[in-house]
């Protein structure tokens, strides 16, 4: 019903040119229309029959309706029509690797109609994926393989994802990030999770996986993240790398729900999610190491402990298997002492294993309302040691002090740096960092941007920064196009010094 009153009321928008431009639309609308987007046409759904209106009101409803989400409704036609052009601009925009191709778009955007970082960012929230899939990575039955372009010498990285049958673009659905062990492989791991494909007995694909993941409703990433040989979890750039990159790939082409991201993984591969969901804690909802390493939580781990105030974890291990529950006990009872959001299942007489029949428990802990990415805590306390874990929240550092290589371990002096971040009350923020340089950033879930913002940062009030904090179209976009979380970006920075 409302495809066809949508189409009689295209048909009567009384500008020629007006009605070329939006056919387009109505033929997007036409096509991708289902139950997990009519939503946004709310409005004209709900004045469809007012006959006040005219036809171009109408449409401009459901084209700015369906672009911006439905607070975003406007029944000005020429607003509408702007926006389907900044769209465009701004999906080339994410998409451009050239930088001065990419500020030719800013430019364009910045001049049109509307196109105030609230719509960009109301805009970019609801547009499917900006990145397409390439064709020679689409396999049968929601499988691909794809490859995330590096940005440094350790080159591109390789991953598989399966999406679940009823995958949408317009829907967000919770992930899986899956990293394999030393004596399984990538495939293998996606299939913990998401089941084998079924297979004739000529071993040819005839059916999808039907394993829990699928069942669930869950997209699964399984990283190709190890070196040739790999047999232990090296704590090294390269390995957060792999995993972060492919993240961010996989969201620039597949409808993720960021603020529900678990990661996981097998033997070494539980190593690596332990350290890496401690390292970047704002980017997970939650962390299930498999049979991890304990032994190996002398290096970072045991100095991180305190990161796992901000990201629920859910280890699974064997009794039998080795020294590795007495090994890590001391990380463990922290954690419990202080009440952080931890879960030890340790499976009685039984060693080392995948422990299959654990995914419907550990899936249902990532069902629980409070395993999700809330944003900023009001108050954080985060540790690091290594130069690429500099990020929290809303705190990014430079040249911390004490950094230690994984290749320089261990030194009797390491000592972890304190990044420390509060929100006490509405637009004051303290900071304290050892960084040698330090970038703020802000959205309107950390701050008000209407109201004057006061930042106390290592103790010194930064009285200038005031009014210099604006919602800037090009932080927007660029924190869109290099961290891939359409769901909550930034709109303004800060530098100091």
């Amino acid at each position: 019903a409302v495809i066809v009153e949508l189409q009689a009321n295209a048909r009567q928008v009384s500008d020629e040119d007006h009605r070329a431009l939006v056919q387009p639309l109505v033929e997007e609308v036409v096509t991708d229309l289902t139950q997990n987007n009519l939503n946004r046409l709310v409005a004209f759904i709900q004045l469809k029959d007012d006959s006040s209106l005219t036809a171009d009101e109408k449409v401009a409803l459901v084209i700015s309706g369906w672009i911006l989400g439905a607070e975003g409704a406007n029944q000005k036609i020429s607003l509408a029509i702007s926006l389907l052009q900044v769209r465009d601009k701004v999906r080339r925009y994410l998409r451009e690797p050239l930088a001065h191709e990419r500020q030719t778009l800013l430019e364009s955007i910045r001049s049109a109609e509307g196109a105030d970082v609230v719509n960009l960012a109301r805009l970019i929230a609801h547009m499917p994926p900006p990145w397409t899939i390439p064709q020679e990575g689409v396999r049968q039955f929601g499988a691909y393989e794809l490859t995330a372009p590096g940005q440094s010498e350790n080159g591109d990285f390789r991953y598989i994802v399966q999406v679940p049958p009823e995958y949408d673009v317009y829907r967000h659905y919770p992930t899986i990030v899956a990293l394999n062990g030393a004596y399984n492989s990538p495939q293998q791991e996606l299939e913990f999770w998401t089941g084998p494909p079924i297979r004739k007995e000529t071993k040819e694909i005839i059916g999808s996986r039907r394993g829990q993941a699928m069942r669930h409703g869950y997209i699964t990433i399984a990283i190709d993240w190890q070196k040739p040989q790999q047999y232990e979890y090296e704590y090294t750039l390269r390995e957060h790398e792999a995993v972060l990159t492919c993240l961010r790939d996989a969201t620039r082409r597949f409808s993720i729900d960021n603020d529900r991201v678990f990661l996981t993984g097998h033997g070494i591969g539980g190593d690596a999610s332990w350290d890496i969901g401690l390292a970047h804690p704002d980017l997970w909802a939650g962390v299930i190491p498999f049979v991890a390493q304990f032994s190996q939580v002398k290096k970072y781990v045991q100095h991180y402990w305190e990161n796992a105030r901000h990201v629920p974890f859910y280890f699974v291990a064997g009794e039998k298997d080795g020294s590795k529950m007495s090994n890590n006990a001391g990380v463990l009872d922290k954690y419990f002492v202080k009440r952080f959001d931890a879960t030890v299942v340790e499976f009685l007489g039984r060693g080392q294993e995948p422990f299959q029949d654990e995914v419907l428990p550990a899936l249902d802990w990532m069902e629980l309302s409070t395993h999700r990415r809330q944003g900023s805590p009001s108050e954080f306390r985060c540790m690091t040691m290594r130069p690429w874990d500099n990020f929290f929240w809303w705190i990014e550092g430079r040249n911390f002090p004490n950094s230690v290589q994984p290749a320089s371990w261990p030194l009797r002096s390491a000592r972890p740096t304190q990044v420390h971040g509060k929100i006490p009350k509405a637009n004051e923020l303290i900071a304290k960092s050892a960084a040698e340089k330090t970038t703020f950033w802000f959205n309107p879930k950390i701050v008000d941007f209407s109201q004057p913002i006061n930042i106390t940062y290592n103790g010194r009030k930064l009285s200038k920064v005031r009014s210099s904090i604006r919602p800037d179209p090009e932080v927007l976009l660029e924190d869109v196009r290099t961290r891939g979380d359409r769901q909550r970006p930034f709109w303004a920075k800060l530098d100091v010094p």
